[in-house]
């Protein structure tokens, strides 16, 4: 999905460990749209469970960022992206199932933004 098309819906990634910083990742949407979306117009909340299994196709405790119903761009935290082993859980589309990534290769495979997302 194109930027210039100013997607409502960022998945983000962080570490359970880490706080999201609204204004980082504001500021990164705001840089991808050009300029085109007014900054106070970005702004990041849960959405509403039936949103999200609209988007997604997954339900509520199973979302995953991975063969979404629709495709939307995926943002993870740099630290996910840098960690040593390059090695990281994600959701997998059930509620008790997970499913291992390298870092890189998930970067790599889905063409996720890597963002300086979190306060560190």
């Amino acid at each position: 999905m194109g930027w210039s098309n100013h997607p409502s819906i960022h998945p983000s990634r962080a570490q359970y460990v880490s706080k999201l910083d609204g204004d980082k990742l504001r500021d990164f949407v705001y840089d991808k749209c050009e300029g085109k979306v007014s900054r106070r117009k970005i702004k990041f909340r849960l959405v509403a469970e039936e949103t999200s299994a609209a988007i997604t196709g997954y339900r509520h405790n199973a979302v995953t960022p991975v063969a979404t119903a629709k495709k939307i761009p995926i943002l993870m935290s740099h630290h996910i992206a840098r960690l040593n082993p390059n090695f990281f859980w994600l959701g997998a589309g059930e509620v008790d199932l997970k499913v291992g990534f390298s870092a890189s290769d998930f970067i790599a495979a889905y063409g996720v933004h890597t963002v300086d997302c979190t306060v560190d």
